[in-house]
């Protein structure tokens, strides 16, 4: 039986490299679903709203995926009077092709395909 209290450390089938982009597309939308239904994207905006206290921000995230936390973060941000920028940075191209599609409406954001330990930013600021 497994111990669902531990985290396994076993590769996962979306740790392949091979993915094709339309299985992608799909598991990226049903982890946006996830992320929506079971409290995620709240939990996330949660820890934003505890972490800084000016307006202007930058924020990357690492193994961004379909972008659906950045984007989240950018619809509370813009309803609350915040202006963000973010960075997405993902080691898969097929997530980052999501992501930029999924998130063409955040006008200050970009998106890298990179390991994140190697990952260059602009005046080093993401």
């Amino acid at each position: 039986m497994n111990n669902y209290a531990v985290r396994s450390q076993q590769t996962e089938l979306i740790d392949q490299a091979d993915i094709p982009f339309k299985d992608w597309s799909v598991c990226l939308k049903e982890l946006n679903i996830i992320n929506t239904w079971l409290g995620g994207h709240a939990i996330t905006i949660k820890g934003v709203k505890n972490l800084f206290d000016r307006q202007d921000i930058s924020i990357a995230e690492i193994g961004c995926g379909g972008g659906d936390n950045l984007k989240a973060i950018n619809k509370w941000a813009t309803k609350n009077g915040y202006i963000f920028s973010f960075t997405g940075i993902d080691i898969n191209k097929a997530c980052i092709d999501f992501a930029e599609k999924n998130c063409k409406e955040i006008k200050r954001s970009k998106f890298i395909v990179s390991d994140y330990r190697i990952a260059e930013f602009d005046d080093n600021i993401p």
